[in-house]
């Protein structure tokens, strides 16, 4: 018998948001469920803690502190819902920021996302989303230098005025 529910599909359960909460905005979460956080600073590959610069929302967005920890993070909230869901099973992709899906197992959804996404669940994919972050990141590292540049410029300029 194939169940007839659907599939639900989860967007940003690669790097970043796999294991470090964001916030849009946090006062509207309720204080307990939030991390301590920051606008101000981004995220980079291989490290937990937030770095000067990296990815970042620029005022837009908040990260949390830390990565990994109990209720941080899109993938560790599938992990746990997961626990004590077993009637569901997890396919994901880790391409643009990982795309996930959950699905009943055994149902005509289940085979159908195995078939869609298990083509893509490979090291080559891994390594093209891991050159595209490391690409992107420093992307955003010389836009930093050249606007650093220019605020030092500016400065020049009206110091001989």
């Amino acid at each position: 018998m194939h169940d007839t529910q659907g599939t639900i599909l989860l967007h940003d359960v690669g790097f970043p948001c796999a294991r470090r909460d964001f916030y849009y905005d946090p006062r509207s979460i309720p204080a307990d469920a939030v991390h301590r956080h920051s606008f101000l600073m981004g995220v980079t590959l291989d490290s937990p803690q937030l770095v000067p610069g990296g990815y970042r929302g620029e005022g837009q967005f908040a990260w949390a502190l830390e990565e990994g920890g109990e209720r941080n993070g899109i993938l560790t909230a599938v992990e746990q819902f997961l626990q004590s869901h077993p009637e569901y099973v997890y396919r994901s992709i880790d391409a643009v920021f990982g795309l996930g899906a959950l699905t009943r197992r055994g149902s005509k959804a289940a085979e159908d996302a195995e078939r869609v996404l298990g083509r893509y669940d490979n090291a080559l994919v891994r390594r093209l989303e891991r050159n595209r972050l490391e690409l992107y990141l420093k992307v955003l590292e010389l836009q930093d230098a050249l606007g650093a540049r220019d605020a030092a410029s500016a400065l020049d300029k009206k110091d001989v005025s």
